[in-house]
């Protein structure tokens, strides 16, 4: 942590990939206010194969609606509250669910397979493991919704990822997700597992809301591109490289 808040002071420039995240390195590196300015949020930018598939629907031939969860298992992820939110729907969901964390188990956190079995849910959550870039744009495309309640994120690439796909996204609204996610996004409480279960089953039964949210989501995540994400990080360096000149 010294070494940290040491290099902090060093630094001429910090890049960070939102402004809620350039706040926390603020503040956890100890950064004066007078020197803020030097802490620069640059987004990510998102690849062009993320994109609406123009023959996906809603409707799968009776396959079950998925909803997609993208990442990894930490706790901060909060993917216990997710499952306690899929119990609940699939108790008044009208319409057959499933659940689909793409992502690696991780034996350090056996919580949510656990939870799945004592609600009785296990057989509906399938874990996909390791996604080839081609099979993760197709479980975008493929998915009623991206369902995100991490309790943090420094930038959320699966919400960018998913909006630019045309896919419905639910996610908290802390961290940098409401900064990436704009007025695209379904936002609650990742702690309110009875409202998230309300959202995700909205998004199944009423087409008007999801119709407008796979139209929200590519517009949002057009203002995002590798390019742009170059171009400024290209400018820090060359006021970097000049002030030292």
């Amino acid at each position: 942590r010294r070494l940290m808040i040491e290099i902090g002071r060093r630094a001429q420039a910090i890049i960070s990939d939102t402004a809620a995240s350039g706040q926390d390195v603020v503040r956890h590196l100890c950064i004066p206010p007078d020197r803020s300015a030097k802490v620069r949020a640059i987004h990510c930018g998102i690849d062009s194969r993320f994109r609406p598939d123009p023959e996906a629907g809603p409707d799968r031939s009776g396959q079950p609606a998925t909803f997609l969860y993208v990442g990894r298992a930490d706790p901060y992820k909060n993917l216990v509250g997710l499952v306690e939110a899929f119990a609940l729907l699939r108790k008044t969901c009208p319409v057959p669910v499933r659940l689909m964390i793409a992502g690696p188990r991780d034996q350090r956190y056996p919580e949510e397979p656990a939870r799945s079995a004592d609600l009785g849910v296990a057989d509906a959550v399938v874990w996909t493991g390791y996604l080839s870039d081609a099979a993760l744009v197709r479980a975008y495309q493929d998915a009623a919704a991206l369902v995100l309640p991490s309790r943090y994120e420094g930038f959320g690439l699966p919400v960018l990822e998913a909006m630019a796909c045309g896919t419905p996204v639910i996610c908290s609204g802390v961290g940098a997700l409401r900064e990436i996610g704009g007025e695209a996004p379904v936002f609650v409480d990742p702690d309110d597992t009875a409202r998230l279960a309300q959202q995700m089953q909205r998004v199944l039964t009423e087409p008007g809301l999801a119709a407008e949210l796979r139209l929200r989501g590519p517009t949002q995540a057009a203002g995002f591109s590798w390019r742009k994400t170059a171009e400024q990080t290209l400018s820090v360096y060359r006021q970097v490289a000049a002030a030292r000149k």
